[in-house]
């Protein structure tokens, strides 16, 4: 049997960030052979909370239908965060078998917490220093899937 090397830097974290309790819009962007594309925006709204767990209504509209759906958060990262304290870590979580890595690079906008799969990155989040996402890109069906929060207008 062989032995699979796993290294977890994961903080003691108690309570969710005060970020999980917002509720975000995000434009949706498809880029493919060096175009970029609008494809739709998806909504995050708390609804409740069950203990440890927080319930978001998700909401993407795209082509002008939207489809609804639920989806969870806990303390460490829900849909649309990561808690500030595991952006502190450079390296979150490394699975060497099969060459897995969940890290933090310096990013433009704030941190960067990447995920790499056999050296190929899959998952990139732009967060600020509150543990927003305020972009985030991955592969999806060989396209690259960006999004951008919205700022609300407020007043």
């Amino acid at each position: 049997m062989a032995s699979v090397l796993l290294y977890i830097d994961w903080p003691a974290i108690e309570g969710f960030p005060p970020v999980s309790q917002e509720n975000h819009t995000y434009n949706i962007y498809v880029s493919a052979y060096e175009m970029i594309t609008p494809a739709g925006s998806v909504s995050y709204e708390l609804l409740n909370a069950q203990g440890s767990i927080l319930i978001y209504r998700l909401i993407q509209y795209s082509s002008g239908m939207s489809m609804p759906a639920e989806i969870m958060g806990v303390p460490s990262f829900g849909p649309f965060y990561i808690h500030p304290k595991l952006l502190e870590k450079d390296v979150i979580l490394e699975i060497s078998e099969i060459d897995f890595v969940w890290q933090n690079e310096q990013g433009e906008y704030g941190v960067d917490s990447v995920v790499y799969f056999n050296g190929q990155e899959c998952f990139r989040a732009t967060l600020n220093e509150r543990g927003l996402m305020i972009g985030v890109q991955y592969l999806q069906g060989g396209f690259v899937i960006m999004t951008e929060l919205v700022e609300s207008k407020r007043g």
